[in-house]
């Protein structure tokens, strides 16, 4: 495996001139109480289920997971958009707003716009998906196209954005976004108030940001471990430095969190909430994936299953999770059929292998 490069940063990687407030960063409880009651109408509270097979396989008490791969566009991203886009002024309602996303964030921030009456500009990189475009304009947003890759489309977007004078939704730098995202952690602790430690897929941040968190104030005995994949983990790293590690390059099945960093915001809540980052590999997500397909009965994409596949292999991992009760939220479900169907496969072919060399 060739040896790879970082470089780090005390600066938000994800470009400076973000709506990021630097002041007084770390949201509050009553925050996250006032997000879930703005996201009450626009997102599901989404169900736990728990899964005997995984604690077995896993050799831990119990394992729940947050079904959030049901929650509407197939993922967790409308709460953070909608508590954001509904906070803003009536002026810069007026104005619209814009994000730059390949996937999941792009439908939260077109539904949200959407329920709130807003115009929303998405811009996609050239070569996403037909079937992630046709979801983004399906919900009335107005998509753009542009670049290669996801930096490409960003630039587009911010560009776009001071054209136009939008407001930018960013999908982690944003404190209204983290509180929405939190709306998600404190769902879990009400519903499963004896959780020992949750483990959370980390891309940008976000999500580990609002759910670590709810979990700690609620919770503060309680674990909450980061999952990234090998090929683009960099928060291991960020956990345990004052900068931030920016990768040269991803290369992952997880695409959904392939980012070269952790933004900026959320390294403060990695720092101050998260106990732990784990690395999975390729394989091990998606082995999880198959696993939930055949035994949950559930669609999930490699990066709604890395934390389960971290749950899966907590053994190997040395997590030491064998008394505990754990919850794992399934956050993100939007794949292509054919992707899927290819991916379960390699993923049943390595829980046989690993199984014939135990």
């Amino acid at each position: 495996m060739t040896q790879q490069k970082y470089t780090t940063t005390q600066h938000d990687s994800a470009k400076p001139g973000e709506n990021m407030d630097s002041s007084n960063d770390m949201i509050s409880m009553q925050q996250i109480m006032e997000a879930r009651g703005r996201i009450m109408d626009a997102a599901h509270e989404t169900p736990m289920d728990k899964s005997s097979t995984f604690a077995e396989k896993a050799g831990v008490e119990s394992v729940a997971f947050k079904m959030e791969n049901f929650q509407k566009t197939g993922a967790f991203k409308i709460r953070g958009a909608y508590n954001k886009i509904s906070q803003l002024s009536e002026e810069e309602k007026e104005r619209g707003v814009i994000a730059a996303s390949s996937g999941n964030h792009a439908q939260g921030v077109a539904l949200a716009a959407q329920e709130l009456g807003v115009d929303a500009k998405i811009v996609m990189p050239e070569n996403t998906a037909e079937s992630k475009i046709e979801a983004t304009s399906g919900y009335g947003a107005e998509v753009v196209l542009s670049g290669q890759e996801y930096e490409e489309a960003y630039e587009k977007a911010r560009k776009l954005q001071k054209e136009e004078n939008l407001t930018f939704v960013h999908p982690y730098n944003d404190k209204n976004v983290v509180a929405g995202q939190g709306t998600l952690g404190l769902e879990m602790v009400e519903q499963l108030p004896e959780l020992d430690t949750v483990l959370v897929a980390v891309g940008g941040g976000g999500l580990i940001s609002g759910i670590a968190r709810a979990v700690k104030a609620r919770n503060p005995d309680a674990k909450v471990i980061g999952v990234q994949t090998e090929g683009c983990g960099s928060a291991k790293q960020t956990l345990n430095s004052d900068e931030i590690y920016e990768r040269e390059s991803v290369d992952t099945v997880a695409k959904g969190i392939a980012t070269r960093s952790i933004g900026e915001l959320p390294a403060r809540y990695l720092r101050e909430f998260v106990d732990e980052v784990v690395y999975v590999s390729d394989e091990e997500a998606e082995a999880a994936t198959a696993l939930l397909a055949e035994r949950q009965k559930v669609v999930v994409e490699p990066a709604g299953a890395v934390a389960a596949a971290a749950l899966l292999f907590q053994k190997e991992h040395d997590l030491g999770l064998e008394d505990d009760d754990v919850a794992v939220p399934l956050c993100g479900a939007n794949i292509d059929l054919e992707e899927f169907g290819e991916i379960c496969r390699r993923g049943k072919s390595y829980l046989t292998e690993v199984k014939n060399q135990c």
